[in-house]
């Protein structure tokens, strides 16, 4: 009878309690201010999209270090590079996301992108909440309400604002 049993594997002797998560079982934590902020209410899809993906870039010590090109921006979010361009400088204009260090076609450097809810490792500045002080334009509100209203795309796309005393400080703290 104790022929027929199988052998157990021998425990490993050093094996690591802590289980290592996959890619599938990894998440992405966007806080309740963020998504109740006008600036998330007011971005687009596609904004949404490329924000999302270079969230799930970052890994909790790396954030000012999330290296990306219009390109692999595009073919990971399925949109072309001209779009993606667009979508980040939304991003930028909302204070969502910052640059950290710009890149170049010459170096072939992709530019460096930090989140803006959550520390950035490369400059040491505290996550800032500027998205939160921005407002959008009163034009932007009367194109987005009403349909016929005869207004050019182009002042319903003007950038948002943020007034002198709404500007973060140069150093990085709430005044």
């Amino acid at each position: 009878m104790s022929q027929n049993r199988k052998k157990r594997p021998p425990k490993r002797r050093y094996e690591n309690k802590r289980r290592r998560l996959s890619q599938a079982d990894q998440f992405v934590q966007v806080y309740n201010n963020v998504l109740k902020s006008e600036a998330w209410r007011n971005c687009s899809g596609d904004a949404i999209k490329i924000f999302m993906h270079l969230c799930t870039r970052s890994y909790g010590g790396n954030n000012g270090m999330l290296a990306a090109s219009m390109r692999n921006i595009g073919e990971a979010c399925a949109i072309s590079k001209d779009k993606a361009n667009r979508c980040i400088d939304e991003l930028l204009d909302w204070g969502l996301i910052e640059i950290v260090s710009r890149g170049s076609w010459a170096g072939r450097k992709a530019t460096k992108y930090g989140i803006m809810m959550r520390d950035c490792h490369v400059t040491g500045r505290p996550a800032v909440t500027s998205w939160e002080r921005a407002q959008v334009s009163p034009l932007r509100q009367c194109c987005r309400t009403s349909k016929d209203s005869g207004e050019s795309k182009k002042a319903a796309m003007e950038k948002p604002t943020l007034s002198k005393s709404q500007e973060p400080a140069k150093n990085g703290k709430h005044p």
